[in-house]
């Protein structure tokens, strides 16, 4: 899809919210069946491929799938964009969820040991690190019920180096201050302590390296939240606070970027910052 034809889905009235009339409504159910055939198709050919024996294209690290594609998500008013090789058919895992399993295995997580904050946890991610045995693990959020802290992750109410491993996915996007975030992750953590961060990320704007902020009332903003879009910079950001290692999936082979599904393959790819 063309930038401008994005461009122009994302300032679209009808993208914020429910269908304003009976055109964008029949639009919408379109979109969905549309979405529908396309995953239907997707679960066909995963069949056909088993029921001949071709070897399988794809596998998923967070449990163990192995089929001939990872299941389309997208292409619909509230996510226009159709993302192939997205859903893992086995667990729900999507592209962010497998670039985290394999970067909390490359940081040694089954050998992890102490105390372990888990920010917004997502239950792919949860299930794995609950599963560590020498990890004591919780949780925090700002607006997540049944969290183990209700926290504001700009204000941190722990004790200088409290905590040896901080996994924050998806989180700094959402937060008013994220210089302030950082310095407070990097307070809370214990010197040789691990963070694992994951932001969304568009690589490109006129200053490829810059992040861009939303101004209140743009349609990213009200939608989904988000402050900001981060670019390349994100990296020197961290790295005011931190050591840090870019373990996104452009800085992995080509072959485990496809056989792992770790590219969404449009204008948003995920940072994941391994950070010491």
């Amino acid at each position: 899809m063309r930038m401008a034809k994005l461009g122009k889905l994302l300032s679209a009235k009808w993208w914020i919210g429910p269908p304003p009339g009976p055109v964008a409504a029949v639009r919408f159910r379109r979109a969905v069946r549309w979405q529908q055939r396309v995953l239907a198709s997707f679960e066909k050919a995963d069949r056909e491929c088993r029921s001949r024996g071709i070897a399988p294209r794809v596998e998923c690290p967070v449990c163990g799938h192995r089929g001939w594609a990872f299941h389309p998500y997208g292409g619909r008013p509230l996510d226009p964009v159709m993302r192939y090789d997205a859903v893992c058919p086995g667990c729900g895992a999507v592209e962010r969820h497998r670039l985290m399993k394999l970067a909390l295995d490359e940081a040694g997580l089954e050998s992890w040991s102490g105390p372990l904050l888990h920010f917004a946890p997502e239950p792919h991610l949860a299930k794995i690190l609950q599963g560590v045995g020498g990890v004591d693990y919780s949780t925090a959020d700002l607006y997540m019920p049944g969290v183990d802290h209700q926290v504001d992750i700009q204000n941190l109410p722990f004790d200088d180096g409290s905590w040896a491993y901080i996994v924050c996915s998806h989180v700094l996007e959402h937060v008013p201050d994220d210089e302030r975030s950082l310095a407070e992750l990097r307070r809370v953590l214990r010197p040789g302590g691990i963070l694992v961060l994951c932001v969304p990320c568009v690589p490109f704007y006129e200053e490829p390296r810059a992040t861009v902020t939303f101004e209140p009332g743009s349609p990213l903003r009200s939608l989904l939240g988000h402050h900001r879009t981060y670019g390349l910079d994100f990296v020197d950001r961290v790295g005011k606070h931190f050591d840090v290692e870019n373990r996104s999936a452009e800085h992995r082979p080509v072959e485990e970027v496809l056989r792992h599904g770790l590219m969404m393959w449009h204008v948003v790819s995920d940072m994941l910052l391994v950070c010491r």
